[in-house]
């Protein structure tokens, strides 16, 4: 952490660059936003707390829509790897 209290090269160096910055803004009409100060929002809970049992229980199921993914073939035993089996193989031969 860096202290800023003190009349050094890194304070000298940003008062040089504010002093530059502020007269090249003047020189070309720029003028700078107010700043505002900005407040965190308050925090509260708006909801009841629910325990895991009912949360459990509300929980929604997503709905499953057919798709080339997951429709079932109705030919599916021809694509059968078991089918294309024509004799066991040993090690033997």
């Amino acid at each position: 952490m860096a202290h800023q209290g003190y009349d050094n090269a890194r304070q000298r160096r940003n008062d040089k660059r504010l002093a530059l910055t502020a007269a090249y803004n003047a020189q070309h009409g720029i003028v700078e936003p107010e700043s505002r100060e900005v407040k965190r929002p308050t925090l509260r809970l708006n909801r009841k707390p629910v325990n895991r049992v009912d949360l459990a229980v509300m929980v929604h199921t997503t709905k499953v829509y057919d798709s080339i993914n997951n429709c079932c073939l109705p030919e599916v035993a021809i694509f059968s790897v078991k089918s294309k089996k024509t004799t066991t193989l040993t090690a033997r031969g």
